[in-house]
């Protein structure tokens, strides 16, 4: 829903790792590639038994929509402070195209990278990818079929495929 404006405290992952070097490419070709790009792994499953430290016996899965461990950070009601690892529901073409997963946040404001529940247990890393390597790797990764049509499968993912191949 942050694409379309509406605040949220949902932050969107993929379970697969050629559409988070998509999306870490596509950012990078956007800015000016004067330096490096990143890609941010995520184990959410450690998340999740660092977050849900005594709260659950289910603390270490990626919670499903429905999870009761979901009902400590309704809207309004939050009781938890840390963020939690959930699958989302395939409701879209680009959730199912992008295979969609998303991290809750709790009520904790600060960036994921700084929350003590993401700290130094192996929750999240980064992955330098260097400027002078990031465009070779870009065009690899659309012959390998990883292109913007795809990953946004609708006229808008079409539309930015064109002007790209055609350079506009």
């Amino acid at each position: 829903m942050q694409h379309y404006g509406l605040p949220t405290r949902l932050l969107d992952w993929t379970e697969n790792p050629f559409v988070a070097l998509y999306f870490a490419l596509v950012k990078w070709r956007r800015s000016l590639p004067l330096s490096d790009a990143g890609v941010w792994t995520l184990n959410p499953k450690r998340l999740n038994q660092v977050s849900l430290m005594g709260m659950s016996k289910d603390s270490d899965i990626i919670l499903s929509p429905n999870h009761s461990n979901l009902r400590a950070y309704r809207p309004g009601h939050i009781e938890r402070e840390k963020p939690v690892a959930m699958y989302g529901v395939h409701n879209s073409k680009r959730i199912v195209a992008q295979r969609g997963v998303f991290v809750l946040f709790g009520s904790a404001p600060d960036p994921m990278d700084a929350q003590e529940a993401v700290g130094p247990d192996g929750v999240l890393d980064k992955i330098i990818i260097d400027k002078d390597s990031a465009a070779a790797i870009f065009s690899a990764l659309f012959r390998m079929g990883f292109t913007d049509s795809v990953v946004f499968p609708d006229l808008d993912g079409l539309a930015r495929e064109v002007s790209y191949q055609h350079g506009y």
